[in-house]
């Protein structure tokens, strides 16, 4: 039996788990993880499947990815705690707690929502970037670096994506995701999750007020079968909102968590 990789923070008898978006990892949470840790929580950071330093799969779908998380909450004896989840990982927030209400005390979906997007260009791209790039060919990370930001033209961007790369055992580069399967599934990650029953569990949307992950139109017409929501927007922030105002986004999530 395979269980998700986590990297938990803090000794508070409050739990917290956090999932990561699509190419993101648990070691992209640490800096917020270690600060609200400081209000009485336990952070769990995990890596979903094909991510990070958990297991590959030759299946990667919302489903699995809960139940992945079921066998973790499990084996660590860990009920009724606050879920946060941060693009794919708030949709595979909103199937656990589909799928498991019982575990979960309050729910964090960070700018995103249940619905299908359109498939994403950048996120295409970089899937082709991982698959054909030859690794075995360089000898240092700033060779990986500069041939990444050649082709994409954001230092902040390649920063986040160079955390994928890391040394196999004869010291030679290798990549952490499993390209293969995140490109074969990754139009399925775009599909709206089928909720069939209404959804009570509180939950709270998180939008970057520069991103358009949750528009106008959706925040009037897209929160079917949840009963139980509300929406904090974080200004001066995109898609990436707990890098990109993490002070305020901190302030906004401790009182919802504590």
């Amino acid at each position: 039996m395979n269980y998700i990789n986590s990297r938990i923070i803090g000794t508070g008898s409050n739990n917290v788990i956090i999932l990561h978006g699509f190419l993101g990892m648990s070691d992209n949470w640490v800096t917020i993880s270690k600060k609200i840790s400081a209000y009485g929580l336990k952070v769990h950071l995990v890596d979903l499947r094909n991510h990070g330093k958990s297991f590959w799969s030759e299946e990667f779908t919302y489903k699995v990815m809960s139940d992945d998380l079921k066998l973790y909450v499990d084996k660590n004896k860990i009920s009724d705690f606050n879920l946060i989840g941060h693009s794919m990982g708030g949709k595979s927030a909103i199937q656990f707690a589909y799928n498991y209400p019982s575990k979960v005390k309050k729910l964090i979906i960070l700018d995103i929502m249940n619905k299908t997007y359109d498939q994403n260009y950048l996120h295409l791209k970089i899937l082709n970037l991982f698959e054909s790039i030859d690794l075995s060919i360089y000898d240092r990370r700033t060779e990986i670096e500069d041939y990444l930001f050649e082709n994409l033209n954001d230092k902040i961007l390649v920063s986040f994506l160079m955390k994928n790369i890391e040394r196999d055992f004869s010291n030679k580069f290798k990549l952490k995701p499993n390209i293969k399967v995140l490109k074969k599934y990754y139009k399925n990650i775009c599909h709206k999750i089928n909720l069939y029953e209404d959804f009570n569990i509180e939950t709270i949307f998180f939008k970057g007020e520069k991103s358009n992950y949750i528009n106008n139109i959706d925040i009037k017409e897209k929160f079917e079968k949840f009963n139980n929501y509300k929406i904090i927007n974080i200004p001066n922030a995109g898609h990436w909102i707990h890098i990109d105002n993490s002070n305020l986004f901190i302030e906004k999530l401790i009182p919802e968590i504590t």
